[in-house]
């Protein structure tokens, strides 16, 4: 299972912070049974059941619990995006990351400091920015940083956070001179990166989850893009050794196998 596949939810009340009516009370007490119900799930990595039960709860959701919904909904939808094998079409897959994004990111402009969303925009902002163009790569990359940026201030050790700004560092520092001159046209300044900052963000995430394919992976090319085939070696090893717990962790540690021919 990728290490970026699970991430914290809210354990505090979904519904408006204004005293209800009973009417109101029960309502809210009825979505945060549901809402705990799919956080279950989520824990459990049953995407499927979760993107289920909650595109069935979508057209009754309100403002007032739309943010507790929305982080919810793009953890299900990523879920299933990880789990779906290659026989799905890639433009099925990103349909998934995108149909959470628009959810999460409406979240966003309703609460812009809440954790859980800041994290969630990331992870699909990052997501959606691996499958693309440089062009569209570097823009969503830039998005991705701003969300990353405001989450690690509230949690500066979260595993998730760490694993995403790294591998957009290395993404950064693996573009080409044309390429980076290109996104300087489009964009002006680039943010600093290397595969040293890449390194210092993976291997902090590292030491808190140390068994993650996909951070294992990015520690590797990271290795790799540096020149130092012995460390490569060794992560890449480390990937290889792990069992996969869904289609994207399959993908990864065939990528890291044919990465090993190569060193």
């Amino acid at each position: 299972m990728s290490g970026c596949s699970s991430f914290s939810t809210a354990s505090s009340s979904s519904c408006s912070s204004h005293s209800p009516t009973p009417s109101t009370a029960n309502e809210c007490d009825s979505f945060d049974m549901k809402m705990a119900s799919i956080d279950t799930l989520i824990d459990d990595y049953e995407g499927e059941e979760a993107f289920k039960r909650l595109t069935e709860i979508q057209p009754t959701v309100d403002d007032n619990r739309w943010v507790a919904f929305s982080y919810r909904f793009a953890q299900a939808c990523y879920i299933r995006f990880n789990q779906w094998s290659e026989e799905k079409k890639q433009a099925e897959r990103l349909e998934l990351i995108r149909r959470g994004l628009e959810a999460v990111e409406r979240a966003y402009q309703l609460d812009k400091d809440h954790f859980d969303v800041l994290t969630q925009c990331a992870v699909l902002t990052g997501t959606l920015a691996e499958n693309s163009g440089v062009k569209d790569k570097v823009k969503l990359g830039f998005q991705c940083k701003v969300y990353l940026d405001a989450a690690l201030v509230k949690n500066p050790n979260h595993f998730a956070l760490l694993h995403m700004r790294g591998r957009f560092l290395l993404q950064l520092a693996e573009l080409s001179w044309v390429e980076k001159k290109a996104a300087r046209v489009l964009f002006g300044k680039l943010p600093e990166a290397s595969y040293d900052l890449a390194l210092e963000d993976l291997l902090k995430a590292d030491s808190n989850l140390p068994s993650a394919i996909d951070n294992l992976l990015y520690i590797g090319k990271s290795y790799k893009g540096k020149g130092d085939k012995k460390k490569a070696r060794e992560y890449l090893n480390k990937v290889i050794a792990l069992n996969a717990e869904d289609a994207v962790d399959a993908e990864q540690i065939a990528e890291a196998k044919l990465l090993l021919t190569k060193l």
